[in-house]
């Protein structure tokens, strides 16, 4: 009775030492295959966070798209475009003028429905200017001399002359054509 129980012993050892190897087999292969899975998740979810980023920039860049299209229709219909305007480049240097002149020079360089004007620098300096014919400044060049302003008691009736100031101004001058006032 003794040797089959003993018997006996091994036996069920050896059952449960199979049983044992094949649960752990078992549970190592589903563990891999858990272990498996959750990377791929993982991997999966970044790749949609990265395609749903793409969607969302495209979308973006369709609806700045639709935007620019819609005002380069809304400029087209009123008569906006580049090719509906000529452009003249303005560059006076150090010319001299009188204050009506002057005021009707930055009267002129004002916005409307058909003309533009972009300044590029414009530098206004009161004073008398005086042409000179000899020396190291060259024929017809202007000088300037800055005049004090005089002490005036009451209105103020300041004779103009041909060189009340001495005007630099650049910029480019957009006028509207002719055939696009219709």
């Amino acid at each position: 009775m003794r040797a089959s129980f003993f018997l006996k012993s091994y036996v069920i050892t050896a059952i449960l030492a199979v049983f044992f190897c094949v649960c752990g087999h078992a549970f190592m292969t589903a563990y891999t295959g858990y272990h498996t899975t959750r990377k791929k998740l993982e991997l999966l979810s970044g790749q949609e966070q990265f395609f749903k980023d793409r969607v969302n920039a495209l979308e973006r860049k369709n609806s700045a798209l639709e935007q620019v299209t819609t005002f380069i229709d809304h400029a087209g219909r009123s008569g906006l475009l580049k090719q509906d305007w000529d452009e003249f480049f303005v560059d006076l240097t150090e010319e001299a003028l009188s204050f009506s002149q002057l005021s009707r020079l930055l009267d002129q360089a004002c916005t409307s429905e058909n003309y533009y004007f972009i300044p590029e620098s414009l530098v206004i300096r009161l004073g008398q200017a005086e042409k000179h014919s000899e020396g190291k400044e060259g024929a017809g060049e202007v000088k300037t001399t800055p005049e004090k302003p005089p002490l005036v008691s009451g209105a103020l009736d300041i004779p103009q002359t041909n060189s009340d100031a001495v005007v630099s101004l650049k910029g480019l001058f957009l006028v509207r054509n002719r055939g696009q006032d219709e």
